[in-house]
């Protein structure tokens, strides 16, 4: 049988991390031409033989796929980010330009946040991983002179700088939505300036307005994680941060990786002392997906207030899919249907 790139074809889908696990497929969208595929325990995405070989130079090119991401559709980092707001956005009186627009910001906002999910998974993982040699090195030389150095985690000032990067980007990212949905002032000098943006907000709806008290309450901790990701690229007097990795304390005990940050030059305060790093990293992780969420909901509330004709639901929670566990969906409003019956 003769391959050509031009049949209909089919694969099966399979993660090289995992060849063994099936790769049963939740969901499958398009983003700015690339077609990305789901399962519940991984991303991929698409790469036909003309995304391969355009211009046909090599008409043996097969159709094949990469791996994206270690985390999938079951998380909901992925459910209920972009696969979530993917059907959502459908709704919005958007152009198929602007449609388009808004699903790449919203899949550029999701990549930030599975990267900030894989360094702050990194972190614990090696801590767990690296915790029984440590304990045991700490009994075995607990009745002598000293205390050999415990092993530490690689990198770990990379993957928190990682972390704080794509997380001031991931909220650069969701305040750009200010501007696609509102006309909000946005551009690449001020895309971070997220007190001016509330302010923006507070004076366009007022600040009894659900959408800028949403973003009000949630402002000091933006600041604080974007401004410790300014610390970690230009540390000066005032705007600095100390990471510490795995190591040992007065007493002979383990000490986990911890960090302390002063941010007393932006009126942001310090923190007294080293605090756990792997618990501040998942609340900071959660806080990013929870504010990136209610963003949205609040923004597209605001919006279909103007139409009348739509109305944001959600699934009870024996109701969701486990694989997919999208809360969140769009439905006729009360009033529309009332009104579309008489």
């Amino acid at each position: 049988m003769t391959f050509s790139r031009n049949d209909a074809f089919s694969m099966s889908l399979t993660d090289p991390d995992n060849p063994q696990v099936e790769q049963k497929i939740t969901s499958a969208i398009t983003i700015g031409g690339e077609l990305y595929i789901f399962s519940k325990s991984a991303v991929f995405r698409m790469l036909s033989a003309d995304t391969l070989d355009p211009e046909v130079k090599h008409p043996e090119s097969l159709h094949t796929y990469e791996k994206k991401y270690s985390i999938g559709s079951e998380k909901l980092i992925v459910a209920r980010t972009i696969l979530q707001f993917h059907d959502i956005f459908k709704f919005l009186p958007l152009s198929g330009m602007d449609q388009e627009k808004a699903l790449s910001r919203l899949w550029r906002c999701c990549q930030r946040l599975l990267d900030c999910e894989s360094a702050s998974f990194f972190i614990y993982d090696n801590t767990m991983k690296l915790m029984p040699e440590c304990d045991r090195l700490i009994e075995l030389h607990k009745k002598t002179n000293s205390m050999p150095p415990l092993p530490k985690i690689p990198d770990i000032e990379t993957y928190v700088s990682g972390f704080l990067f794509n997380g001031k980007l991931l909220l650069t990212e969701a305040f750009g939505f200010m501007h696609d949905f509102f006309g909000m002032p946005y551009n690449e000098r001020n895309n971070a300036h997220f007190d001016k943006h509330v302010t923006w907000l507070r004076e366009r709806f007022g600040e009894n307005n659900s959408l800028s008290k949403m973003v009000s309450q949630d402002l000091q901790w933006i600041q604080i994680l974007s401004e410790c990701s300014n610390a970690v690229r230009h540390p000066e007097k005032g705007q600095r941060i100390e990471i510490s990795n795995i190591g040992i304390r007065a007493g002979n005990k383990f000490s986990a990786p911890s960090w302390q940050y002063d941010l007393t030059k932006k009126a942001l305060g310090r923190l007294p002392e080293h605090v756990d790093l792997v618990s501040d990293l998942n609340t900071y992780c959660n806080n990013l997906s929870s504010f990136l969420e209610q963003l949205l909901l609040v923004s597209i509330d605001e919006i279909f207030k103007k139409t009348g004709r739509y109305a944001i639901y959600q699934h009870a929670d024996h109701e969701l899919n486990r694989d997919c566990p999208i809360k969140f969906y769009i439905g006729l409003s009360e009033a529309f249907r009332k009104e579309i019956s008489t």
